[in-house]
């Protein structure tokens, strides 16, 4: 009988999948399957009953790789699942603290600040930090980023500021005996938290020495003056770091390093805690192991340890007390490894994000922590052709003896040699032109040719220009324009300077100021206001002329007869716009305003109906400005546009352009142009490597700003050149990635004064002996005998996602259009008064239904306690009091698409009053509430999944569960509206039954403010319809396959939606 789990996969991998109990190390290649493995696995534990999905943790490190592990699960798992724990390392941490933070001692409902946030902050609260090495002449705010970066690395190490005071303390202690080791003073009588410090490290390597030395090895003098004079620094850095983690505290926030180090000190510090999730998770898998830090690292070793093996939350044993230095955030190495159900996937010779904590030492170290640990080694290479992968295995070989393959322990061999499944071939070439003019262009030109006719043509997606720093793009983008290539520019940053999302921030502009004439400039150039070339400039010929704003003369412009009639009236219907939405801007918030704004200019409509799909750049911006604005009013209760303005203003005075998060699988065919670090987990089948010169790649090994001290250094540092070795992984990444094609190329003049070096790594790869001058375009930058448009482009990729849910399937039966915009575009919509309503309501009851589920749990057991007693302090339920659910009512209020001030109170006011009554009605039987807002994913036939999330289960007396939906609108006995009702709930029946494999005793919908419950439970009949049509409705979205036809049809229809819409 065939295998669905197993059969596809070669020797290694189903020996990597079914592994039994214990650590297990993989080390997988590139493009070897990893994750194919790891979800293989997580599939094939479930399936043989070794675990639960919610007895499973997998760790990664990206949004986008832990929702691939998640489809992929989504498809393997015949039945579904409910709360598969697959999420980030800091999604891991935000979770637990979202829990148990308050059992630490902070709030529960903490906000998490981004980079520019903390910038803010700390920019705020300057004049607390008390700075004389690093206090700033000039500009205040120059050392905020380099003191942020300097807390971020300590908390990587799992160092918090009392720490670091602590270990201050401790040098001035030991000041008089002190030694000097490259600027970073180590005492002689090791603390310990001190680690051994290698001969490298000592003697001043570039790279590894402290950025006050300026590379020179500071000498200890007689007189200790030195010492005397590094210790006051490091003392002001701990000072510092203080003061921040008190305004942390002050403002309820946390940053990204204490997702994991207040993780870590909540499970050491609360032993029952730690214990309920090494109890739940029986399997741990993390991806990327290589790019863990040493506080990921000791979190993960510390839930993998087994309950039974150690009694003693401690890394390393012991008891906890109130004194314990763990709770003054001191830690401790030496968790117990033994029985662990731990697996480990990574390649060290990927090890490329060093710059933001990584630690190559633990994949290399996992070995000596786990003795007994089984390791396999995936050595099947399922992307690229033979002679890539050889040249790339040689070339890396270069970092021995710092990799795995060479440092294997315990007498076991590892060979990381891949072999190609796709066999022998492949080519790697250097391309040497003579300026960066000819490289540019000769390299669009090289993708040209390879694009060019031949049964083996290639689609613009086969191609990649990768570079080593985003600064290097803009001769490559400059070179694809003028050929007429189409591209996607996949950079981290420039959110607000993107064409789409500039033309929004310029017209808030005038909603402040109308007469900000840059702004009413681009404004007016809108595609969806018709002004033509000559209007425009003799508008701002006539502000130069009459020393007017822009807007003045729109003004004058509007009574001007030399202006035609159109001219005039599309000015009136601009400054119509700009008046209109100035008031509304004074009362709404940034988000209604911009929805609004979009509506009615008819540039969401624009958007919508263009023939061609819209680039991925420009949904992807919207929909992420849209996300920020989101973030920014969830901070600011009373958030208007003038604040919104000065959030992005002081973002950019904190050297942020606004985050993208662009996806190179999404899109139309284009070519990919990126860094190599963004390139990393995909492939292409031709790369080219660009800007291969001396300083370039590799680069110029930077320290950090502020070093953290060696002392609280507590990975272990490999000796050799640090920077070095991460460039040359940071290449093989690059390589690696190429299926057919590999492309070298460097240009000998940049521009500078002296002509360019090859890079070393092309001496090592023994590339320059085979360099040959590439013949150069004829016309630099110029493409008039080829024209790109003529070549075939493959279409736009069909709408087919891997789940959907019930409100989903209704908005595609209401409407096409509705659906096109809100789930193909995904452009923001605009919300209503109930939509905020009932969502707030929402947030109170799930809000207040956690406190129940906690409460019970938080109960403690009597020191005699029987069976029975237990098993009735568990069952007895207590309801928090009725303040506490108005409170959450108020803290969670949605202050968003009111029509007035009196609609507005007379919402709130009315969901006080039903809230109330619903707790009356709670008191007299309280419900025992198992879970709140209960996520599933559920198998139909045909494979599609139908996710969903159920806003309440209870058990009932009978052991039966009964699901709660919560409705904030009113009861409607016939018609849609009540199918629709009851199909929802009905999904939940099967979801309950199928996936939790619960039988359930009656599906609720609780309508708030009638306080009327409509129950039902659905019966064999029931249950089947309810699948019937949501099978039948996902087909039919697969269906569409031209949505521009199936607009057009839809316009005929009679479709309330479309009538009612505001453009």
């Amino acid at each position: 009988m065939r295998d669905s789990l197993l059969d596809d996969l070669n020797q290694a991998q189903k020996e990597a999948v079914t592994h039994g109990d214990g650590p297990l190390l993989i080390v997988a290649g590139a493009g070897t399957g990893k994750t194919t493995v790891i979800t293989r696995r997580i599939a094939w534990l479930i399936r043989e009953g070794r675990a639960k999905g919610d007895e499973i943790l997998g760790l990664t490190f990206t949004d986008k790789a832990a929702g691939e592990m998640e489809e992929r699960v989504d498809r393997l798992l015949p039945m579904g699942y409910l709360d598969l724990w697959l999420s980030t390392f800091h999604a891991f941490g935000e979770r637990l603290l979202k829990d148990h933070a308050i059992d630490i001692g902070l709030p529960n409902d903490f906000k998490l600040l981004d980079q520019t946030a903390q910038w803010m902050l700390v920019r705020r609260h300057l004049d607390r930090f008390d700075l004389d090495y690093y206090r700033p002449l000039g500009n205040p705010t120059k050392f905020i980023h380099a003191l942020l970066k300097h807390f971020s690395r300590a908390k990587d190490e799992g160092v918090s500021a009392d720490e670091y005071l602590n270990y201050v303390e401790e040098l001035k202690l030991n000041s008089g005996a002190g030694e000097s080791t490259g600027g970073s003073i180590v005492p002689a009588r090791k603390s310990k938290m001190t680690r051994s410090v290698t001969l490298s490290q000592v003697e001043g390597s570039p790279t590894n020495v402290g950025s006050h030395t300026r590379g020179i090895p500071r000498q200890v003098q007689d007189d200790g003056n030195a010492d005397e004079l590094d210790i006051a620094r490091l003392e002001e850095i701990a000072k510092a770091y203080k003061v921040y983690e008190q305004l942390l505290l002050e403002e309820d926030a946390l940053d990204f390093g204490d997702l994991i180090l207040y993780t870590l000190r909540l499970l050491q510090a609360r032993p029952q805690i730690l214990a309920l999730y090494r109890t739940q998770f029986k399997y741990i898998l993390v991806d990327e192991f290589q790019d863990t830090n040493w506080a990921q690292y000791e979190l993960v070793k510390l839930l993998a340890t087994h309950p039974h093996l150690e009694s003693s939350p401690l890394l390393g044993g012991g008891t906890m007390t109130k004194t314990s230095p763990l709770e003054r955030g001191e830690t401790k190495r030496g968790v117990s490894t033994v029985g662990a159900n731990l697996t480990v996937v990574g390649d060290d010779d990927q090890s490329i994000y060093k710059f933001r904590g990584a630690s190559v030492s633990n994949i290399l170290q996992f070995q000596k922590d786990y003795p007994d640990a089984k390791a396999v080694t995936l050595t099947t290479n399922y992307r690229s052709r033979q002679h890539i992968l050889d040249v790339s295995y040689e070339f890396i070989q270069q970092n021995n003896p710092n990799r795995l393959e060479v440092q294997a322990r315990g007498g076991k061999t590892i060979s990381k040699k891949l072999a190609a499944a796709r066999g022998a071939g492949g080519e790697c070439a250097p391309l040497k032109y003579h300026d960066s003019y000819e490289e540019s262009a000769g390299v669009v030109a090289k993708i040209m040719e390879l694009n060019a006719g031949g049964a083996q043509r290639d689609g613009w997606n086969d191609f990649a220009i990768l570079v080593r720093a985003n600064s290097q793009t803009d001769m490559f983008v400059a070179a694809l324009e003028a050929a007429g290539v189409p591209y996607v520019h996949l950079t981290p940053k420039g959110l607000f300077v993107a064409p789409l999302i500039a033309d929004l921030i310029a017209f808030l502009k005038l909603l402040d100021n109308y007469h900000e004439s840059a702004a009413l400039w681009r404004v007016l150039n809108w595609p969806v206001f018709d002004f033509s070339g000559p209007v425009l400039i003799e508008l701002n010929a006539l502000a130069q002329r009459k020393a007017w704003s822009l807007y003045q003369a729109l003004e004058a412009a509007e009574r001007d007869a030399a202006f035609d009639e159109a001219t005039r009236k599309e000015i009136g219907r601009v400054r119509g716009l700009i008046h209109e939405l100035t008031g509304f801007a004074k009362e709404k918030r940034p988000r209604e305003v911009i929805v609004t704004l979009l509506q009615k200019s008819g540039y969401l409509h624009w958007l919508e109906t263009q023939k061609e799909p819209l680039p991925t750049q420009q949904n992807a911006m919207l929909t992420q400005f849209d996300r920020m604005i989101r973030e920014f009013e969830a901070e600011q209760r009373e958030a208007r546009v003038q604040g919104l303005l000065q959030y992005i203003e002081l973002a950019r005075d904190a050297g942020d352009t606004g985050d993208l998060a662009l996806d190179p699988s999404q899109g139309p065919e284009a070519v990919k142009v990126m860094t190599v670090h963004a390139a990393k987990g995909l492939e292409f089948r031709h790369v080219f490597v660009v800007n291969m010169v001396n300083k370039r790649f590799p680069s110029i090994g930077r320290r950090e700003p502020i070093e953290l001290p060696l002392g609280l250094v507590k990975e272990i540092i490999p000796e050799g050149d640090i920077h070095l070795e991460e460039e040359r992984r940071l290449l093989y990444v690059a390589m690696t990635r190429a299926q057919d094609g590999l492309y070298f190329t460097r240009a000998d003049d940049y521009g500078g004064k002296t002509m360019k070096k090859p890079s070393r790594f092309l001496l090592e790869l023994g590339l320059v002996d085979k360099e040959a001058d590439a013949p150069a375009p004829r016309a630099t930058h110029r493409f008039a005998s080829v024209s790109a448009q003529a070549l075939p482009r493959k279409s736009f990729p069909p709408h087919t996602p891997d789940a959907f849910s019930f409100t989903q399937l209704k908005d595609f039966e209401n409407c096409l259009a509705q659906y096109h915009a809100r789930y193909v575009l995904k452009l923001p919509q605009p919300g209503t008064a109930a939509l905020s309503f009932g969502n707030t309501v929402h947030l109170a009851l799930q809000r207040f239904f956690k406190q129940v589920i906690a409460q019970r749990g938080a109960r403690q057991e009597g020191l005699f306690e029987t069976r029975e007693q237990e098993t009735a302090r568990k069952d007895s339920v207590q309801l928090p009091p009725l303040d506490t659910l108005l409170a959450l009512y108020r803290e969670n209020w949605i202050d968003d698409w009111f029509g007035s001030a009196k609609e507005k109170e007379q919402y709130r006011r009315e969901g006080e009053e039903a809230l109330t009554q619903y707790y009356a009605l709670l008191q007299k039987d309280p419900p025992r509430v198992e879970h709140v807002e209960k996520s599933f994913k559920m198998k139909l036939e045909g494979g599609y999944l139908l996710k969903g999330m159920i806003d309440r289960i209870d058990r009932l007396p009978s052991g039966l569960l009964a699901l709660i939906d919560y409705k904030t609108g009113f009861f409607k006995k016939t018609g849609d509206a009540r199918r629709y009702l009851e199909y929802q709930l009905l999904i939940y029946q099967l979801a309950a039954e199928e996936v939790l494999k619960e039988k359930v005793g009656t599906l609720q919908d609780w309508f708030v403010q009638e306080q009327y419950a409509h129950e039902l439970l659905g019966d064999e009949k029931k249950l089947a319809e309810a699948r019937v049509w949501a099978l039948k409705t996902i087909e039919n979205i697969r269906a569409v396959g031209d949505w521009e036809a199936a607009l057009a049809a839809h316009a005929r229809t009679d479709c309330m939606y479309c009538k009612n819409r505001k453009w």
